[in-house]
């Protein structure tokens, strides 16, 4: 299961992205072009965040991303 949740405070907006029923029993995957381009869009393009939690069942992903890098993108 996916769920995807979008939050915004004064400052930045936070996305939320939790899958559930996965099979990580054999550890996580080596990152791939994906997950490089979006860590460079996040981090350096838009001066935001980004954070994965592996859980043996899923995965979490938290990104936050200031307002006023939007606004100017």
């Amino acid at each position: 299961t996916l769920s995807i949740r979008l939050a915004r405070r004064a400052s930045a907006i936070t996305l939320k992205w939790v899958e559930h029923g996965l099979d990580l029993s054999g550890g996580t995957a080596k990152p791939g072009f994906g997950t490089s381009l979006l860590d460079r869009t996040v981090k350096y393009q838009l001066g935001g965040t980004i954070e994965r939690d592996w859980a043996s069942d899923g995965l979490t992903v938290r990104l936050e991303i200031p307002l006023k890098r939007l606004a100017d993108a």
